[in-house]
């Protein structure tokens, strides 16, 4: 059985210049399934409220679909519901993490060239940068790695 994800996704079905879309910079943003949308549609059109802030009708059914979902995701990888936290993006979750460190300006976050520019924001803001060069065709090189890491001392 062939699967063909691209189906589920209603951006990869369209062309530009003749040609069905590639997109390669998920990291920044990524495309979402036609399920996504559909709910999405379905909580802006019958269910907008804020999770856990009220206790009226809305609110109180939203929150149950929304711990529906933190269970799904925590059975999905075989972890409590309590450690799930929803967050609205990988940026903002790193940026989460980033700020919860206690760096200052004088600390120093190795950072491989090969980072997208989303990930490093976060760590700008904080600390200092030190990059390390690798191949971006091939596995980080873990020789590199361990010399940037003697030559930076990082923090992380």
């Amino acid at each position: 059985m062939t699967l063909y994800i691209n189906n589920d996704f209603p951006m990869l079905n369209r062309k530009i210049s003749g040609n069905y879309l590639t997109y390669l910079d998920s990291a920044a943003t990524s495309f979402k399934p036609s399920a996504v949308l559909e709910a999405e549609k379905l909580y802006g059109v019958y269910s907008t409220s804020n999770v856990h802030r009220s206790h009226n009708a809305l609110s109180e059914e939203i929150s149950y679909q929304y711990e529906i979902a933190r269970r799904k995701v925590a059975e999905f990888i075989n972890s409590d519901p309590h450690n799930i936290i929803m967050t609205p993006s990988t940026s903002y979750a790193l940026a989460i993490v980033a700020n919860g460190l206690n760096l200052s300006k004088e600390d120093t976050v190795l950072c491989s060239m090969m980072n997208h520019h989303s990930h490093l924001l976060p760590w700008l803001k904080i600390a200092k940068v030190a990059y390390f060069q690798s191949d971006p065709l091939e596995p980080l090189d873990l020789e590199e790695v361990i010399a940037a890491i003697k030559l930076h001392c990082p923090k992380i």
